[in-house]
């Protein structure tokens, strides 16, 4: 598996800062990382996400990735341009 494609990495401190903002705001889901990281209930597990992808996305891919599991995420926004490898 190719570990990542990513069409404008010049994007990715943007993307963080997005990312890090949704963590902050969603105290809820905060508590969940907590949780996961400390349990470990998706040890062992791959999970894979096909989805229109934005910072609460991305920020659930990181929990369920705390939670032990080996995640990989892939946008699914049709008009999205990506390069060929």
């Amino acid at each position: 598996m190719q570990k990542n494609i990513v069409a404008k990495p010049q994007l990715a401190g943007q993307g963080k800062q997005k990312i890090e903002w949704v963590k902050r705001n969603m105290p809820i889901l905060r508590q969940i990382e907590d949780d996961f990281r400390k349990h470990q209930y998706f040890s062992g597990l791959r999970i894979l996400v096909c989805i229109h992808l934005e910072a609460k996305s991305a920020y659930l891919a990181q929990v369920s990735a705390a939670g032990g599991a080996e995640v990989a995420v892939t946008g699914s926004h049709p008009p999205s341009k990506i390069p060929n490898y």
